[in-house]
């Protein structure tokens, strides 16, 4: 029995110091990165060392303080850390970036970076300069200092993988520490957490969301792991989570107040003796967050632009969601939306279209083509997640009936996270609320663990199958088509190779595809094409290039 508590015990551990050790180097290099800007150095490749550095400080204190300071345990954390970036590096850098986002301003944001420019002292100039210059920076300053070191811009999305690696590391600590018997259910809850759809379907792209809902599971694991046993190296890594939330886009930065809110009120509950030092940490996390590492855009903003969310906010904000939005959609509240981004068929649409209703449960082949891309406006938390939401429903009610006092820990994880989820008007976009694929999670813990009935016990099954047959259908989608797509366009790339240098080239909002003709070694001029006999154009984007002249 003590054998195996203490091989638990050192799973936990293990789990918890390699998964952290991924978030401390992202931490590390963008609170480094920052310091730099104010002291006017731009990015350098040169900024990995000292990110390395704190990352092999915290690996040996880390292994100390969780009973692994032997030298065959820290090899296997460095080992599996190693292996982990290394194959992150390879499939990231073997995909293309094929999202719309990514390819028109989320790659320019790295780019300007990687060429120099210091948010903190020079604003951009052109067509995007209004978001480059006012929104949050976070995930494109440590991308910019990975493409400064390599050379090649697509290894830059090795981070969304390294966080879903961490996700799922600190998340199965926190399981095994919650019920270390059931390890089968606290590998499988840790995978769908870490696999949310939206990581997934971005996990080969410059967008940030993924990176956001990576974060917010790792902040309800550090949390929980806080509430059992607090103790310095939890909130530190707390606090590295929260900057690293706050600085990824304007949406997080309040899930990160809402959720941090959440968990000062649940100690005032729970833990009163540990109020003190959690207000400690969250006040200095946040300044720091906020004024320090995120002096561009929030402070910058507020004193430029009045609000501290500009463009998206303010007396002079800018409406990016009608256009965006599907047929009918403005004028609905937000609950009447997220009823239809749940309860519709899976679709990639806008206005002038309308969603389609249909029955839980039910599931079309045609759904799986909007998980072929980036980025499912309605249902894009997959086809059967609407299943999942009454399943969730049920065990709920059942939990309210009959066991309210057992499961009121966890039902008020679930309020927290359905109000970071309400708060947006525009939570019927998986991409903007990726959080909500949590609680149907939650719903399972609290079926199994709290309820303890057999309806229970079976409608908690039956949710765990419906929310991995789900992640199956989204997942095989964009398996398949992320490297079918990547083919494609190299094909276009080489035979474009082939033609006469420079190829004429007009970019229109895709100009980080410079970068991508450059790397593949095509010379190219900008052109207006009117003189070319026969257009081409790159799948994926809207760059256009001359096949043919006039002659």
């Amino acid at each position: 029995m003590k054998k195996g508590n203490n091989m638990n015990t050192r799973t936990n551990s293990m789990c918890l110091v390699t998964g952290s050790s991924l978030l401390v180097f992202m931490a590390a290099l963008l609170f480094v990165t920052t310091l730099l800007f104010i002291l006017g150095v731009p990015v350098s490749g040169y900024h990995l060392l000292p990110a390395a550095g704190a990352t092999i400080w915290f690996i040996l204190y880390a292994s100390k303080a969780r009973g692994l300071a032997a030298k065959e345990w820290i090899g296997k954390i460095v080992g599996t850390i190693v292996a982990l970036v290394l194959v992150g590096l390879f499939l990231g850098g073997s995909l293309y970036d094929l999202s719309y986002d990514g390819q028109t301003y989320q790659q320019e944001g790295v780019i300007a970076l990687e060429q120099g420019w210091n948010p903190v002292y020079e604003q951009l100039e052109g067509t995007k300069a209004k978001w480059l210059n006012h929104y949050a920076k976070g995930p494109w300053i440590y991308a910019a200092v990975l493409y400064k070191a390599t050379g090649l811009i697509e290894y830059s999305k090795v981070f969304n993988l390294l966080l879903i690696f961490a996700s799922f590391a600190i998340c199965l600590a926190a399981l095994l520490t919650f019920q270390p018997k059931r390890r089968w259910l606290s590998v499988l809850l840790a995978l769908l957490a870490a696999c949310n759809p939206v990581s997934l379907c971005q996990a080969f792209s410059f967008y940030a969301d993924g990176q956001l809902a990576s974060l917010i599971v790792i902040l309800l694991a550090l949390g929980y792991l806080l509430y059992v046993k607090a103790d310095t190296l939890l909130y530190g890594l707390f606090g590295a989570a929260l900057m690293l939330l706050i600085n990824i886009k304007f949406t997080a930065s309040g899930y990160a107040v809402l959720m941090s809110g959440g968990l000062f009120g649940f100690f005032l509950l729970f833990r009163r003796s540990e109020c003190k030092r959690l207000f400690a940490v969250l006040a200095v996390s946040l300044l720091i967050s906020f004024c320090l590492v995120g002096f561009n855009p929030y402070v910058m903003n507020t004193v430029s632009k009045g609000h501290p969310f500009y463009p998206l906010a303010g007396s002079h904000a800018v409406d990016i969601m009608t256009s965006n939005s599907p047929a009918h959609f403005p004028e609905m509240n937000r609950l009447e939306k997220l009823f239809y981004g749940v309860f519709s068929e899976s679709a990639n649409i806008a206005q002038p279209n309308s969603p389609k209703l249909k029955w839980p449960f039910t599931f079309h082949m045609a759904e799986m083509v909007p998980f072929s891309t980036t980025d499912t406006r309605i249902g894009g938390f997959g086809p059967l997640f609407g299943g999942a939401v009454v399943l969730t429903v049920v065990i709920l009610a059942l939990a309210a009936l009959s066991s309210w006092t057992n499961a009121a820990k966890a039902l008020g994880v679930i309020a927290v996270m359905l109000v970071t989820v309400l708060i947006n008007p525009e939570a019927w976009w998986a991409r903007y609320t990726p959080q909500l694929w949590l609680v149907p999670l939650l719903a399972v813990l609290i079926g199994f663990f709290a309820v303890r009935t057999r309806l229970a016990g079976f409608a908690s099954m039956l949710l765990l199958i419906v929310l991995t047959v789900n992640l199956g259908i989204v997942s095989t989608a964009y398996v398949i088509a992320q490297p079918a797509g990547t083919q494609f366009l190299k094909g276009q790339l080489n035979s474009l190779k082939q033609q006469d240098q420079p190829v004429e080239v007009k970019f229109n909002a895709f100009e980080s595809n410079r970068i991508r003709l450059s790397e593949a070694g095509i010379l190219y001029r900008q052109s207006d094409l009117k003189g070319c006999k026969k257009i081409g154009q790159f799948a994926f984007s809207g760059t256009q290039y001359c096949k043919d002249h006039v002659r």
